[in-house]
């Protein structure tokens, strides 16, 4: 809540027996009052004046913070944060402990004492689209938030100046969501039309580690769906171009990953992705969903090979089993799923994957049945064959991978057969393998 300065000012004198005070002030944008005050230079003497009770009586501790905005700079830090070192009243109060921060972007000082609690809170750089801790110096921020914004390019365009030692980017991928698709398909377009705020153009010399916070767009296979898709491989492929030797990857999905490559492979910069020593995203499962997420990670390979081919480490997160590609490769398999249960599906019949399609709807028992059967000692035995073989070409492909780890969850009745195959086909190399985690070094 907003208070005049006059009807501050006579709440401070009137409330004189308080013995601690915190106060959060900030100029508003969106009201004219006190305008005359708010341009004042906010040091000592202003706090003094119209934060503080014209007596201390009983006054203890005082903790404030304050943010205003500015035209320019008409003090500095130093000169601001000396004037409560000479100031009388915080002088006497030993409460001379204080910060002073200018944001070049939003224009806006923050003056605060070190102990205040909002010291801590985040701010919000430009639209929403960077956050940082507000008592850290720019110098010194080693990673940072961002959100996808139509003011992201000047905020980009400045990122090397502004954040010399930033190494990590984490790119929050949520809000980018809410647009609907014209407001996304502009903010891309406005990137490509105008030269000078190309984003193609902007290089990132420190940094090394992008991560790509979750989208929270439902999976369909609707044109809007695929519009959306589209416009986050463009996106994505002109932020993966940024830095100069991207050396860690941390994405959601590795559908993403695909679709940059389908429908955006012309931005994305060449060899932006060779660079790459630890990739991680999750992969769907194998045994349960559409036919193109079941079928998904048999591209993990040969885009991992082609796209990473210096990758050290690799981490997947699965909704289920380890392997990543699928135990059967039926032909016309919705057709036969399909008339196998118009039949009614019998015990003594072959037992196959539900696979999801829009016209199929499967009953309850029929997915039992098919999870049941993931746990015989056939399918354990073709889950380990698939493995291995995923295994093999893996690290046949990948010569410079030296660690594998698979987040997921599996039988008990797995664990073992997996860890004999591993044993057998890498003796020389380290594991560890439970029903949630797979490990392996070699």
């Amino acid at each position: 809540m907003f208070l005049k300065f006059a009807y501050f000012k006579w709440l401070l004198n009137n409330l004189n027996h308080i013995e601690k005070l915190s106060i959060h002030l900030q100029s508003p944008d969106y009201l004219k009052t006190d305008e005359i005050i708010w341009n004042s230079i906010i040091d000592a003497s202003f706090i003094s004046k119209y934060c503080l009770p014209d007596e201390i009586i009983h006054l203890k501790q005082f903790h404030f913070y304050i943010v205003s905005q500015y035209e320019s700079i008409k003090k500095t830090s130093d000169e601001i944060i000396y004037s409560f070192q000479i100031h009388p009243a915080f002088l006497n109060y030993q409460w001379t402990n204080i910060k002073c921060l200018f944001d070049p972007i939003l224009s806006n000082q923050y003056l605060f004492s070190s102990s205040c609690s909002c010291s801590i809170y985040k701010r919000k750089f430009t639209h929403n689209f960077i956050h940082v801790p507000k008592s850290v110096n720019h110098s010194n921020i080693r990673c940072i938030w961002i959100d996808i914004d139509s003011n992201l390019h000047s905020f980009l365009r400045q990122f090397n100046q502004l954040f010399p030692n930033v190494f990590c980017i984490k790119v929050n991928l949520e809000y980018y969501t809410r647009f609907d698709i014209s407001t996304m398909n502009s903010l891309i377009t406005s990137f490509e039309i105008d030269k000078s705020r190309s984003l193609s153009n902007i290089q990132l010399h420190n940094v090394t580690r992008l991560d790509f916070s979750p989208d929270l767009s439902r999976r369909s296979g609707s044109d809007e769906i695929i519009e959306r898709n589209k416009i986050r491989a463009t996106l994505l492929a002109h932020l993966i171009s940024m830095p100069v030797q991207l050396k860690c990857l941390r994405i959601q999905e590795f559908e993403w990953l695909i679709h940059m490559i389908q429908y955006a492979s012309d931005i994305l910069r060449r060899n932006a992705l060779s660079s790459v020593e630890y990739v991680e995203f999750f992969i769907p499962s194998c045994n349960l969903g559409s036919t193109e997420d079941i079928h998904i990670g048999k591209n993990l390979v040969p885009f991992l090979s082609i796209y990473m081919p210096y990758l050290r480490t690799l981490r997947l997160w699965r909704s289920d089993d380890f392997p990543w590609t699928s135990i059967s490769m039926y032909n016309n398999l919705e057709l036969y799923i399909y008339i196998s249960y118009r039949q009614n599906l019998n015990q003594n019949e072959a037992v196959v994957r539900p696979i999801y399609t829009p016209r199929i709807v499967f009953s309850q028992t029929m997915m039992l049945r098919w999870c049941k059967s993931l746990q015989t000692s056939d399918s354990i035995n073709q889950h380990v064959f698939v493995f291995q073989h995923d295994l093999n070409e893996l690290f046949e492909q990948l010569n410079k991978l030296v660690f594998l780890e698979i987040l997921g969850e599996i039988h008990e009745e797995k664990v073992e057969p997996y860890r004999s195959m591993v044993q057998r086909n890498f003796p020389n190399s380290q594991y560890h393998i439970d029903i949630s985690r797979f490990r392996l070094w070699i």
